[in-house]
């Protein structure tokens, strides 16, 4: 009779058991949806997390250009495709925090019709000069930059939303007046406007356009714009160690995909792309770039674009920042 009832517990407690997941495997070509220009860290991190989730799921998984001045419209165009686990996009502060930018909410989109799934990569931003320029600290540029007359300001440049929202937040936690000059992208012609054209005084830059350069002797570092220094130029010291304290910020890379997209998918993707990014072979492709490595689920994506959102919102407030339509 025990052996009786000990059965039926036990059957009991299978039909009772929640039903276990059969891990997601993919039966046609995956789409990573790339909404940048150019080729920075963003679209590195993409391409390598498309070679290698390929190789691991037996599927073709390609990088798709729907590219955007700023990323939102790139990413605002593939929110309506089928969440069945087959489309996907590269998530960056610009895409994501950047859609505060446009006042016309048929130009953009609302965070909630995306599902966060991973956060892959970080780069940091960093404030450099020409290589012969007399400013050799931050110091240096902050005093030259207060002894100016107003109607004379600093020309400093940028090739992202991330990097103007950051120039114009070290701007004013230094008390300086500047002119941010725009440029398409942190092309050759932002480089050049700054390395041999003389353009521009200063500039913002992202990963390894910036610190190949440092290395090379053809700009100067003044400072790493994140919490910490980065171990690709460890001599190079943050905003806060040069006495401009409030700026931190890092460019992280996620992906996110259509709301709704099944819960297996993401967990397969999580799986193999945690696997992937502690690849001995990755982990150089995203060192020889000036990227980290850097994995957290889709909650920490999410919790990066909410902080993000939160400095966009008080510099485009700050500046009365004009939006666009």
């Amino acid at each position: 009779m025990k052996m009786v009832s000990a059965a039926v517990a036990l059957a009991a407690m299978v039909a009772l058991a929640p039903e276990a997941r059969a891990e997601w495997k993919p039966t046609k070509t995956i789409t990573i949806v790339s909404p940048f220009t150019g080729v920075g860290p963003a679209v590195i991190v993409g391409q390598t997390l498309a070679k290698h989730l390929g190789d691991r799921l037996g599927v073709n998984v390609i990088m798709e250009p729907r590219q955007s001045a700023d990323g939102v419209l790139g990413t605002r165009a593939m929110i309506n495709e089928a969440p069945d686990g087959y489309t996907f996009v590269l998530a960056t502060n610009t895409s994501t925090a950047g859609r505060q930018f446009w006042k016309n909410p048929d130009a953009t989109y609302d965070l909630k019709k995306l599902d966060m799934i991973l956060l892959a990569g970080e780069a940091f931003p960093v404030l450099v000069v020409s290589a012969n320029s007399s400013h050799r600290t931050v110091k240096d540029l902050v005093e030259a930059a207060k002894a100016r007359p107003k109607e004379k300001p600093l020309q400093c440049g940028f090739g992202t939303l991330t990097n103007r929202i950051v120039l114009l937040a070290f701007a004013k936690a230094a008390g300086i007046a500047i002119q941010d000059v725009q440029y398409r992208g942190e092309s050759e012609q932002l480089i050049g406007g700054i390395e041999t054209r003389g353009e521009i005084e200063c500039a913002v830059l992202t990963g390894t356009n910036g610190i190949e350069r440092i290395a090379a002797g053809t700009l100067r570092g003044l400072a790493v714009l994140g919490g910490e220094r980065t171990s690709f130029a460890p001599s190079l010291p943050t905003l806060a160690e040069s006495g401009v304290k409030g700026i931190e910020t890092r460019i992280f890379i996620g992906l996110a995909a259509p709301a709704g997209t099944p819960k297996e998918v993401g967990e397969r993707i999580r799986k193999e792309v945690r696997a992937i990014l502690e690849d001995p072979k990755v982990r150089e492709i995203f060192r020889a770039n000036s990227l980290i490595p850097r994995f957290g689920d889709g909650k920490e994506l999410q919790r990066r674009i909410e902080d993000e959102s939160v400095m966009w919102a008080a510099v485009i407030k700050l500046y009365n920042l004009p939006q666009r339509d």
